[in-house]
């Protein structure tokens, strides 16, 4: 059942939460008008790629209960050597692309990108989700595949159907000649617990220049040929701005004050775009921020109407203006003239000396990750910033509270240090290594991950964590001495050298030899860290049964060590 739920989360993984929902039945805010020949609409005209276009939902279910979430279009990024526009859902990033007239999505996870391979030779993660060259009632298909295990079976058929062209009638107004997709996907499975089969039916109504503006979606469940689950949810587009374009919609998400977006752009003293500035306001005592992109452009969405500070920061760097006012008033509001950003004497190297693992509040290090597999193909590139946050009391003992900032949803981590010592607690059971590691040291979950003072090649054991009784997982680290490291953040000599080692020894049932197999998997993950600075770079290897599946490098591209 892991396997089809993480297939399932495809659809909240597209263009909007809502955004592949269905039934193909009318109601009275419906006009059917046909739907032209195949090839005669054209994705671009029905999903604009205008940078900081928006739309504010509306999600309603059967039982009255709802809730207001918005999208915006922050840019493009690059996967898979192909470029990708970036829908941010409320600091969610889902991709897209158009191509030959067809919506693909990008979704990652290691199921997804075997089956997504095998099926479509698109690329290890990309799927087909909106055909625009479809005539009315014609189908394609999204994802199919098949799988089994010990106890388990199921096959899943992920269909497309263009339904055709419709009036529709939303908050934010009416919009003719919709284009209308329906999708349907199927998964029927049969278990030691009986058969059974999960649908979902999904529409989407696209109006031209403005993008999807409703979306229905019908789940239903059958055990052994009985209803057990039936629910419809519905969402709807009660404001959209599109720069440049059409605008309309109350903006007051459902009676409530109105919230805006307020951008703008920062550049150096050469008139070039500044990346990675952390820019912020602050909303009711609540910090708002975000960072620049490539583009030197910030934008921080759902601002209420009130007179802000907004505050630029970067390592090494001093703005001219220091800070602006914004004034939110019924609108959304864009700078006029750019920050520039100057370099301080002596570059962004920040504080120096002092302890490898900085406990300063607020300390932040903004830091980029490339993961490749073992031909050297590019897998991941992203960036994400990880800040020291408020003490934290826990289980009696005074932890600081690490909050990772990426679109892996990684938990808080709890740390504290004692006779150069450093000991992190993790209170996350998402993922199987921090289970692991919760559960490791007298289901306190403290354990001493990094060892300073030691002399080099001295080892000892993390946690060692039966996970059940087919798998268990150990972790031990290794001081490697010191050495000078050279990442996008400068050169720093004497840096302190750890490596840790995970190791998970997996039985698990084999179709093939019908029998239990050992299967080892190995992270091997050094991490060097600078005096004053704390960690600039982990250089992370998988290995499995001794092969190399994937290697990570993160690397610090700027850090605020106040």
């Amino acid at each position: 059942m892991k396997k089809i739920l993480a297939l399932l989360l495809i659809v909240s993984m597209v263009f909007a939460v809502g955004c592949l929902t269905s039934d193909s039945s009318k109601n009275d805010d419906e006009v059917d008008n046909g739907g032209g020949t195949g090839g005669s609409l054209k994705a671009e005209n029905y999903i604009p790629l205008v940078k900081n276009a928006t739309w504010k939902w509306q999600s309603t279910d059967e039982s009255g209960y709802s809730y207001t979430y918005t999208d915006v279009l922050t840019g493009t990024t690059t996967r898979d050597g192909k470029t990708y526009w970036v829908m941010n859902e409320d600091s969610s990033d889902n991709l897209f692309r158009l191509s030959n007239n067809i919506m693909y999505s990008y979704a990652e996870g290691e199921y997804l990108e075997k089956a997504h391979a095998q099926q479509f030779n698109l690329g290890s993660t990309e799927i087909p989700l909106y055909n625009f060259n479809k005539s009315v009632g014609q189908t394609w298909t999204i994802f199919s595949d098949t799988m089994s295990e010990e106890g388990y079976s199921a096959t899943i058929n992920w269909t497309g159907k263009y339904i055709g062209l419709k009036d529709v009638t939303v908050p934010s107004g009416t919009f003719k000649n919709c284009a209308v997709f329906e999708s349907t996907m199927k998964t029927e499975y049969t278990s030691e617990w009986g058969k059974g089969s999960y649908d979902e039916i999904s529409t989407t109504y696209f109006a031209q220049g403005i993008g999807p503006v409703k979306t229905i979606d019908k789940y239903t469940d059958y055990e052994d040929g009985k209803l057990s689950y039936d629910y419809t949810s519905t969402d709807e587009v009660i404001y959209y701005n599109i720069p440049g374009g059409p605008s309309g919609g109350d903006n007051t998400g459902g009676g409530g004050s109105g919230t805006y977006n307020v951008s703008g752009y920062i550049t150096d003293s050469t008139g070039k775009p500044l990346q990675n500035v952390l820019v912020s306001i602050t909303v009711s005592g609540e910090k708002l921020e975000t960072y620049t992109d490539s583009d030197g452009e910030y934008l921080i969405i759902e601002v209420p109407n009130g007179t802000y500070t907004l505050t630029p920061s970067k390592s090494g760097y001093t703005f001219t203006p220091a800070y602006i006012t914004v004034t939110v008033n019924g609108d959304d509001f864009s700078a006029t003239t750019a920050i520039v950003g100057k370099t301080e004497s002596g570059g962004g190297g920040g504080t120096t000396g002092g302890t490898y693992f900085p406990t300063t509040k607020d300390a932040t290090w903004n830091w980029k990750s490339v993961i490749k597999n073992a031909d050297g193909d590019l897998l991941y590139d992203d960036t994400y910033h990880v800040t020291m946050s408020i003490s934290s009391p826990f289980d009696g003992k005074d932890f600081v509270l690490m909050d990772i900032s990426n679109d892996w949803n990684d938990p808080f981590v709890r740390y504290e240090t004692s006779e150069n010592v450093v000991y992190f607690h993790y209170d996350d059971d998402s993922y199987i290594w921090f289970k692991a590691a919760a559960n490791a040291a007298d289901e306190g979950g403290t354990f001493p991950f990094y060892k300073f003072g030691v002399s080099a090649q001295a080892s000892w054991d993390v946690f060692s964590y039966q996970y059940d009784e087919n798998t268990l997982i150990t972790c031990k680290g290794t001081y490697l001495g010191k050495e000078a490291v050279t990442v996008a953040a400068g050169t720093f000599s004497d840096c302190a050298k750890i490596l840790l080692t995970f190791t998970k020894t997996e039985k698990h049932y084999s179709l093939i030899t019908n029998s239990y197999i050992t299967e080892t998997t190995v992270l091997a993950s050094q991490r060097w860290f600078a005096a004053g600075v704390g960690m600039i770079k982990k250089e992370s290897t998988r290995t499995i049964d001794m092969v190399v599946s994937d290697i990570t490098v993160d690397e610090v591209t700027g850090y605020t060590i106040p």
